[in-house]
């Protein structure tokens, strides 16, 4: 699994961290795709609950930190943001998530797309085994389906938030319509990052720099993946 670094993009805000118990330095936003198509379970799911998703079976699959359902990652654009401990606190932590969906609802309606987020988790659809085919507080719905979800964690003293944009349906898991579908509106992945980091660039008053990733990030990134993400031990650890 790889990493599309034609998309990859960070940005920094003043006086939060990366990772460990710093409460002070830089947060790192970043947008990035995947190639090949890649299926993520979230944290609790279990390895031989993709058997039964024939559509997804020729892609690889990899174990995500966060829980919730399975995300075929394809056609659609990921987002991560980490930031320290001292946002951590569960007011904040919430105020964060709806700070980038409520930016994210303005953004595509500059593109002539109108979203909502969904007022309450819908029960009854928590054991579906695609995240998308779920309904939880805070997701994103356009025309009745699902077309973003995050998640958040907070470990280590700092916190991690990362969610998917659905931008059209995959050949990988053909029953879920993205925003091409449902609106017959095909959004550039380059454009519509530019225009949200400039969206949560206003609204929260961060300042943003440019940025690629560090010789140390990168070879820690890499000890990650092969100590853990990578490793058929964590993905088969359920």
């Amino acid at each position: 699994m790889s990493v599309d670094e034609a998309l990859a993009h960070s940005v920094a805000t003043r006086d939060v961290a990366t990772r460990g118990e710093a409460t002070e330095g830089v947060a790192t936003l970043r947008f990035y795709r995947w190639s090949p198509a890649t299926l993520s379970l979230g944290y609790f799911q279990s390895l031989s609950d993709r058997d039964g998703h024939a559509a997804s079976l020729p892609c690889p699959v990899v174990r995500r930190s966060t829980g919730g359902g399975a995300i075929l990652h394809d056609r659609e654009l990921t987002y991560s943001f980490v930031a320290p401990a001292k946002i951590g606190d569960r007011g904040a932590a919430e105020a964060l998530y709806d700070l980038f969906h409520d930016t994210l609802i303005t953004t595509l309606a500059e593109f002539g797309v109108t979203a909502h987020r969904q007022e309450a988790t819908e029960a009854g659809l928590d054991s579906r085994f695609l995240c998308f085919e779920r309904r939880a507080k805070g997701d994103l719905i356009c025309r009745g389906a699902k077309i973003v979800g995050s998640a958040q964690r907070r470990s280590h003293g700092a916190i991690l938030q990362h969610g998917s944009i659905l931008l059209a349906a995959s050949s990988f898991a053909p029953e879920l319509p993205g925003i091409a579908e449902l609106t017959g509106r095909e959004l550039s992945p380059e454009k519509l990052r530019e225009a949200w980091t400039a969206r949560l660039a206003e609204r929260a008053d961060w300042s943003l720099e440019k940025g690629e990733r560090t010789v140390a990030e990168a070879d820690f990134a890499g000890e990650r993946a092969a100590q853990r993400y990578g490793a058929a031990e964590w993905t088969a650890k359920r």
